[in-house]
């Protein structure tokens, strides 16, 4: 059962994903009242029912199960079941801002790993560890990590290592190499949608968003992270998102700024991180909480006049990456993703005279 969970997980679907668990526990409880041996996979139903609740941010619940889970896996001598519950709760305390102790969380999984002689449960709980450092804001520790995973990278990427693709992805992203992070994202996307592992897409897709959002490309992020929530949506997805907290919150801006189908959706998650800013773009009034500098002030003036990307560059002699940069932190710092909003919310707040 808890296979045929973890493939719906993986396919995006976490209330069919959420039901076969529940299923799988009301039998497991139906044999304890029963006085008969537990089931074997009971341990992993509860690490799989953490998993859902976790992406459904019922912390508690997630929390409780996947301590269950990693109980049960040492009561029967089931390495991996604990060893799955342990990465799962390095996550959510990780999310929790409790650092040190999500590290160590997964410091037992690792040796555990080590122990069992199982490279693709050693390899996961390494990228892990890796992902970890990164969304701590210090993936310099994870370099030799991803010096390692290249070495040892084919060019057929099998599903089992995808979390250590989108991971060394994540990396780069974090040593400010968006570039290569975008290609390779690429790359695994048109994998795992071939696939038809959405869930996995949904994740993909997102960080493909950050990607382009740090290599200037703000209309191509926007419409990257637009992809995920369309999918995320009818599934009630909300950590893939939040957990990437203010890198993310300009870009779900943007999407409710365009107006689409996803609206709704984004400004829900910006709500669960405390982020959400009920005053439209283009109200009247309000402050910018982070001023534009002197040179995002004058990149500003020549959007206005009409400008293209290119033309700033040359009459300021510096290149159209740079523009783009500059072009980025104005979106960023206005809260929306496109020219005319940027214009039309500057002028609003009176940094443009119209």
């Amino acid at each position: 059962m808890f296979q045929l969970s973890r493939m719906y997980v993986l396919q995006g679907k976490l209330h069919q994903a959420e039901a076969i668990c529940r299923r799988g526990l009301e039998q497991a409880q139906l044999r304890k009242d029963r006085g008969l041996h537990r089931l074997p996979a009971e341990g992993m139903l509860h690490v799989g029912m953490g998993t859902v609740f976790y992406e459904w941010d019922q912390i508690d619940l997630a929390e409780r199960s996947l301590h269950e889970g990693i109980r049960l896996g040492e009561l029967g001598g089931f390495w991996d079941t604990a060893l799955f519950g342990r990465i799962f709760l390095s996550r959510l305390q990780q999310s929790q801002g409790n650092h040190l102790e999500a590290l160590a969380t997964n410091a037992i999984a690792l040796e555990a790993a080590r122990e069992s002689d199982a490279p693709i449960a050693y390899r996961n709980t390494t990228a892990n560890q890796a992902s970890l450092l990164i969304v701590q804001g210090n993936p310099a520790a994870a370099e030799q990590w991803a010096h390692q995973v290249e070495i040892e990278s084919t060019e057929e990427i099998s599903y089992l290592y995808e979390f250590e693709q989108l991971t060394l992805a994540r990396f780069y992203l974090g040593m400010e190499q968006p570039g290569i992070a975008s290609k390779k994202l690429q790359r695994l996307i048109k994998k795992v949608e071939r696939s038809g592992r959405w869930g996995t897409a949904i994740l993909m897709h997102t960080v493909q968003s950050l990607a382009l959002n740090d290599f200037g490309e703000i209309d191509q992020a926007v419409a990257a992270l637009e992809k995920a929530l369309i999918l995320a949506q009818p599934e009630g997805y909300q950590r893939t998102f939040v957990d990437l907290g203010n890198q993310l919150s300009p870009l779900l801006r943007g999407v409710i700024t365009a107006g689409g189908v996803t609206t709704s959706y984004a400004q829900q998650l910006l709500e669960v991180t405390g982020e959400f800013d009920h005053q439209p773009v283009g109200q009247k009034g309000g402050s910018m909480v982070d001023p534009l500098s002197e040179r995002e002030l004058e990149v500003l003036a020549f959007m206005n006049q009409g400008l293209s990307g290119p033309e700033i560059a040359e009459i300021l002699f510096v290149s159209i990456n740079t523009i783009k940069t500059h072009i980025k932190n104005i979106y960023s710092k206005l809260g929306v993703s496109k020219r005319f909003d940027a214009i039309q919310r500057a002028k609003d707040l009176g940094i443009l005279i119209e």
